[in-house]
């Protein structure tokens, strides 16, 4: 979910699940392999702990993402996003077993803190990563025309 969004834009990611973060992502983690150009950066243990470096920002800005969302990214949970980091780097990307990444986004009703679902493999044997935002964390405008999402990361 982008950190700001039109009240309908918030409904229809909600709905779907699909926002541009998911998107550009998911077309990413799809494409990319060993060769890619930042495989090491991502290949390493808790590389999203720490900003995310200036040459990558770069490249996902050219890929479609805010400079919003990229924030959005270095501000989730280390724990979830290293999670998904693993899950990514480690089954999806490699070789012959090379398998789907599928990524959705989700509120939660319950709870306080951003999680990870994680389904692996799913039914269709896809990875499928669900980045979940608590109903708490989610602000409309007083208008009730704007929403925003705080991260507790």
């Amino acid at each position: 979910m982008p950190m700001a969004s039109t009240f309908a834009e918030f409904i229809d990611a909600r709905n779907t699940g699909r926002t541009n973060t998911v998107e550009v992502l998911e077309a990413i983690f799809n494409t990319i392999g060993e060769s890619f150009e930042h495989w090491d950066w991502f290949n390493q243990i808790r590389a999203l702990d720490i900003p995310i470096p200036d040459n990558v920002r770069t490249f996902l800005l050219g890929e479609g993402m805010s400079d919003g969302e990229i924030d959005h990214l270095d501000d989730w949970p280390a724990a979830q996003k290293e999670r998904a980091r693993r899950k990514v780097a480690a089954n999806a990307l490699k070789g012959e077993d090379r398998r789907e990444v599928v990524l959705a986004w989700r509120v939660a009703f319950r709870g306080n803190a951003e999680a990870m679902e994680i389904d692996d493999p799913d039914e269709n044997g896809k990875l499928v990563l669900a980045a979940v935002t608590p109903w708490s964390h989610i602000r409309i405008s007083a208008d009730g025309t704007h929403v925003t999402v705080d991260t507790g990361g």
